[in-house]
């Protein structure tokens, strides 16, 4: 059985699917899981949420906390917007941050 694509109607708004259907044993009939692809814009879907997200600080873990007191003690926050734009100040602390405490490459690896 191959996977389709579907598009759903909800509140008036199309959103992209991909539907696997698959033989259910138990029930001893074809049942469909189905994958969010997306808003459907003109035909492709696009992921909302996704877009333009990037995290602004790393608190959630304690490692960062006293990180975060230093760069607020030395002002690197003022510094580093004076020499890069204001929106990549936080995500070159946060690469920094996690240099610091984790030395090694960034991957999505643990």
């Amino acid at each position: 059985m191959k996977s389709f694509t579907r598009i759903k109607k909800i509140n008036g708004q199309e959103y992209l699917y991909e539907i696997t259907p698959y033989y259910d044993k138990e029930k001893k009939q074809i049942r469909q899981k189905s994958k969010y692809l997306g808003k459907n814009v003109d035909g492709v879907p696009v992921k909302v949420r996704s877009q333009g997200q990037m995290p602004k600080k790393v608190l959630s873990h304690g490692e960062f906390i006293p990180l975060k007191k230093i760069s607020e003690d030395l002002e690197l926050e003022k510094i580093l917007s004076g020499v890069v734009p204001g929106k990549e100040v936080w995500p070159i602390l946060t690469l920094a941050m996690n240099y610091a405490t984790r030395p090694r490459a960034l991957s999505m690896a643990v």
